[in-house]
C-alpha cells in the first residue's frame, strides 16, 4: 500500500518529516517563507515575471534544491518550490 503524507507548512516539522522518513511514507509538506527560500528562486521569479510579461498569462516554473533549516531540521531535505507570476503578482510556495 502507498501512503502519502500531504500538509501545509504548518505540519513541516522535524518530528513529523522523522517519521515518515523512518516509516517509509512519502511526504508533501509546505515550506513558509523566508528569505533563504526567496533567495533560492530568484531566478525563477524573474523568468516568470518576464515570461507573464510576454504572454500576457499566468506562469508557472518549479525550481528543485536541496534545504536545511539553520536549526530545526536534522538534515537535509529536498524542495520543490513554485515561482509563480499571476495577473495579480508574483506568488511563491515551497
Amino acid at each position: 500500500m502507498r501512503i502519502v503524507v500531504r500538509g501545509d507548512s504548518g505540519f513541516c516539522r522535524e518530528e513529523l518529516m522523522a517519521w515518515c522518513e523512518a516509516n517509509r511514507l512519502e511526504y508533501l509538506l509546505g515550506l513558509a517563507k523566508n528569505e533563504r527560500l526567496k533567495a533560492e528562486i530568484a531566478k525563477e521569479m524573474a523568468e516568470a515575471q518576464a515570461q507573464y510579461q510576454q504572454t500576457g498569462r499566468a506562469t508557472r516554473l518549479f525550481q528543485e534544491f536541496f534545504y536545511q533549516t539553520l536549526k530545526s531540521w536534522s538534515r537535509v531535505r529536498r524542495v520543490v518550490a513554485k515561482a509563480e507570476h499571476l495577473e495579480k503578482g508574483e506568488n511563491r510556495d515551497s
